[in-house]
């Protein structure tokens, strides 16, 4: 597959648990955002349903959306949760016989966006796991997941992708020169989704702004500082109206005129669900932007090579403020953490960005 770049490690894992007929019944596919873990999932599924024979039909059919033996369930509505009535659906499904095939495979998407009360009447599923289903949960955060979830799948750990894989790759696949390539991938901090966002939107006006912020080194004025927070959230709001009209024609081309309302209800759920994701995606984008610049002056204070530097086209700049008060490291992350939580408990993103400048200056 096209879209399996890097983590070889898991490819080889997975065709082995496979001929070896090894494969755990409940798999947790846990990795930094934007690295492939869905297409992996996506292709272990395909793998197991086809069981070798008519893989490109099953395949088409899987990423089709109509086998009866494969269903992906995705966080929905203006929190981006998975509610409980399709938690509820899950756990009915799960122990149904397969239609066609051996197996009968379940992806949760965002599986640490399950709300508590969902996740805890999960529990019996993942202790008494039907024999013919897999399921696999896909998580960006596992230490959110119920620790007595995460003690009952097997988990896989994907890794950022190494920046010439994902150079080679926008060389190859996309027709970039390799100069353009290496600074897209160079930003992608080893994701190859957000790499492809990358080269889709060109600059980022949202790191723009950012950098203005983080190269004045608690030095702006704060009417600026309050402009600037509101246009980062501003662009954030920007990009997913943008996405809405992409994703709404998307997701009813498959159903024409011919939409019940009981369908547009679940489509529109599902609608909001990922674009509500997609904008926490977006943050936190940022928010690593955030450590990246900070985790720069340490690495460059060290005498670290230049090379590892995420920021790289800001290297002279990040040099000139060096010999200025930094703050540690772990107090970054406490701070980034504060921004996560106020965003969960539903506070305006430009006061929490606000919130977290100050805090760093």
């Amino acid at each position: 597959m096209q879209n399996l770049i890097g983590n070889e490690d898991v490819l080889r894992y997975i065709d082995t648990i496979i001929d070896k007929n090894a494969v755990a019944n409940s798999l947790l596919f846990s990795g930094p955002e934007g690295v492939g873990k869905f297409h992996f999932a996506m292709l272990l599924g395909q793998k197991l349903i086809s069981g070798g024979e008519n893989f490109e039909r099953v395949a088409q059919r899987i990423e089709a959306g109509n086998h009866p033996d494969f269903r992906v369930y995705r966080p929905e509505g203006k929190l981006g949760l998975h509610s409980i009535q399709s938690m509820r659906q899950f756990s009915e499904e799960v122990y149904l016989r397969p239609y066609e095939a051996k197996w009968k495979v379940f992806i949760i998407d965002a599986a640490d966006r399950m709300v508590s009360f969902g996740a805890n009447a999960l529990l019996k599923t993942f202790e008494e796991p039907a024999e013919d289903t897999i399921i696999i949960l896909i998580s960006d955060h596992p230490e959110a997941l119920l620790p007595t979830i995460r003690s009952r799948c097997r988990t896989i750990h994907f890794l950022p992708v190494p920046e010439p894989s994902i150079s080679d790759w926008l060389v190859r696949e996309k027709g970039l020169e390799q100069v353009n390539a290496a600074e897209i991938a160079a930003l992608s901090r080893g994701a190859p989704a957000r790499a492809l966002r990358l080269l889709e939107r060109g600059e980022d006006p949202k790191r723009k702004i950012l950098l203005e912020i983080l190269e004045a080194s608690g030095t702006m004025p704060y009417g600026k500082l309050h402009h600037s927070c509101k246009e980062i959230a501003d662009l954030l709001d920007k990009d997913k109206k943008a996405l809405s009209e992409q994703l709404s024609e998307e997701l009813y081309a498959g159903y024409g005129e011919q939409v019940s309302a009981v369908q547009k209800q679940v489509l529109d759920r599902e609608l909001e669900g990922a674009l509500t994701r997609y904008q926490l995606e977006e943050l936190e984008g940022v928010l690593q932007d955030v450590i990246a610049w900070h985790r720069d002056l340490l690495l460059l204070s060290s005498n670290g090579s230049e090379n590892l530097l995420f920021h790289r086209d800001k290297k002279e700049k990040l040099r000139s403020l060096l010999n200025r008060p930094s703050v540690p490291l772990e107090k970054v992350f406490s701070y980034v953490d504060e921004v996560r939580q106020g965003i969960q408990r539903s506070m305006p993103t430009a006061q929490c960005l606000e919130h977290l400048f100050l805090r760093l200056s």
